[in-house]
């Protein structure tokens, strides 16, 4: 039994899967000309499994990769082990906009 595993929809009739072990986890990367995202689930140093998303250029290799998140699978379920520059700026924004609602009285 793989440690990992991974499948792909696309216009092909069939599913593509693949199976990934500890030492080489497994990621698909999807995308269109100028963006896409990469998915990759490893084995973390601690043994644990722990998935990173990360943004790309897609196909033109338009944009470097930048992680968004990472996600770690602990005994107290999943925790986010780290946060990337574009994601923490769109929390602020978004915690911004939520106080300014809230004080305004908007819902």
């Amino acid at each position: 039994m793989s440690r990992f595993y991974g499948s792909l929809q696309g216009s092909a009739r069939t599913e593509a899967t693949r199976r990934g072990s500890k030492s080489s986890g497994v990621s698909a990367h999807v995308r269109g000309w100028d963006i896409g995202g990469l998915v990759e689930v490893v084995a973390a140093p601690s043994d644990r499994d722990t998935v990173d998303f990360v943004l790309t250029g897609g196909s033109n290799d338009r944009l470097p990769p930048d992680t968004l998140i990472s996600v770690t699978l602990t005994d107290d379920g999943p925790q986010v082990t780290y946060v990337g520059p574009m994601v923490r700026d769109v929390v602020q924004r978004w915690r911004s906009n939520s106080t300014s609602s809230a004080i305004k009285g908007e819902s």
